[in-house]
């Protein structure tokens, strides 16, 4: 028994010998394990601090970048969306087109119908509206549509306005009739030749004068020379018989063109010597048309208005400024000038559609038998000049005597130069 305890004692003290030996060699093993661990700790915490000082430093370079997330490709198209795009721009198209319009008519000052002349002018009325001519295109050379082309709507337009005057004249006679224009080149010098030669195709005695003392045309429309004139009449370098010029196939017109320009044309139109002119003129002929002036630029229109029957203001559409036709009608008023009416020069084909549409139907156009060959004139200025050209012979008979208008007798000219 005692054996066995010895034995077992020996076996106790064996083991506890290898436990403490285990114990201790678990402490060393667990302190060089802690050691290893600090050490890696410590290591980590470096790498750390590095890392983030270099995030630092690119996220503050200039060109630094980071990739957050890597794209993926969409699907569906962001643009372009038709249909949105097509609205919009459809949107700000009517916008801007509404504001340019708006912004023309409140900066555009032309008169351009018929309407916007009638709001300015007052109580004026409109004697006739002549359509725009387009077979004129260089407005340097004269051109005389009712001579080159007697059945197109503006030489109708033409006969229209000598209606027009005609039945003016019923109230009041009218033997001398002023035409001018608040500007220049809104032509008065177009419609005075005009009607002039429409007057004389219905029968009557015209005397056509340049008055404009400026810028003297009217010669120009009948290939006439201008060294002598009204001006060589006024000064008394020639005599009235002298200075008058006959127009081939035109007995009953007459031209007294204005001569050389004058130092002081105001001066000589408002002199007594002038006023014995138009008398004497007014005595042997129907109607004596003067070609006078502009209004606004010089007193010459105004100095005239006193001496005549009628005035006759024309106004050119898409030209003349709306101040400057009521200015016009302001400074003949202050003269009591005898306003007859208002002529719109170059009108639109709507406000001047009688003509088109009825001259059509009636069958008036450019094609006559007494079209000048080349259908511009013999002369190169777009005259019918004046061979081959038609004249109140050639025309079925006007209303004219309908009205009460004398016919003119051949040798109209002869008649005036024999009276005075």
């Amino acid at each position: 028994m005692q054996k066995q305890i010895t034995a077992l004692q020996g076996q106790i003290n064996g083991l506890q010998t290898q436990i403490n030996q285990t114990q201790n060699t678990a402490t060393s093993t667990l302190a060089n394990l802690d050691n290893q661990l600090g050490e890696l700790v410590s290591q980590q915490t470096t790498l750390r601090s590095q890392l983030t000082q270099i995030q630092v430093n690119v996220a503050q370079a200039p060109s630094g970048g980071q990739l957050v997330q890597p794209a993926v490709p969409s699907t569906t198209p962001s643009s372009p969306k038709r249909v949105t795009d097509a609205l919009i721009a459809l949107l700000v198209g009517l916008v801007l087109g509404i504001g340019l319009a708006l912004l023309r008519e409140r900066l555009d000052d032309r008169i351009r119908t018929k309407d916007e002349l009638e709001g300015i002018a007052g109580n004026l009325p409109s004697l006739g509206l002549i359509p725009v001519v387009a077979e004129w295109r260089d407005r340097k050379k004269p051109f005389l549509i009712s001579s080159v082309h007697p059945k197109s709507p503006p030489a109708e337009a033409y006969r229209g306005l000598r209606t027009s005057i005609q039945f003016v004249s019923l109230d009041k006679t009218i033997k001398t009739l002023q035409i001018t224009s608040p500007a220049a080149a809104d032509g008065k010098t177009t419609t005075a030749a005009n009607l002039a030669v429409t007057m004389a195709e219905s029968g009557r005695s015209v005397v056509l004068v340049g008055c404009d003392l400026r810028r003297p045309r009217t010669h120009e429309f009948f290939d006439l020379p201008n060294n002598v004139g009204f001006t060589s009449v006024l000064v008394g370098d020639a005599r009235l018989e002298d200075a008058l010029r006959s127009v081939p196939d035109y007995e009953s017109l007459t031209i007294l063109p204005s001569g050389p320009v004058p130092p002081n044309p105001s001066e000589l139109l408002g002199s007594v010597k002038a006023r014995e002119v138009f008398n004497r003129l007014a005595g042997v002929a129907d109607i004596v048309i003067l070609d006078s002036a502009p209004v606004l630029p010089v007193t010459d229109a105004t100095v005239l208005a006193s001496q005549v029957d009628a005035v006759l203001l024309v106004v050119a559409a898409g030209t003349t400024i709306r101040k400057d036709v009521a200015r016009s009608v302001e400074v003949l008023g202050r003269v009591d000038a005898p306003v007859a009416g208002y002529v719109l020069n170059g009108a639109s084909e709507a406000d001047c559609y009688v003509y088109y549409r009825y001259g059509d139907q009636y069958g008036y156009g450019y094609k006559t038998r007494g079209e000048p060959r080349g259908g511009t004139g013999s002369n190169g200025n777009g005259n019918a000049r004046w061979k081959g050209a038609v004249t109140s012979r050639d025309m079925e008979p006007d209303s004219s005597s309908d009205l009460g208008v004398s016919p003119g007798a051949n040798g109209v000219t002869e008649k005036i130069v024999r009276d005075v």
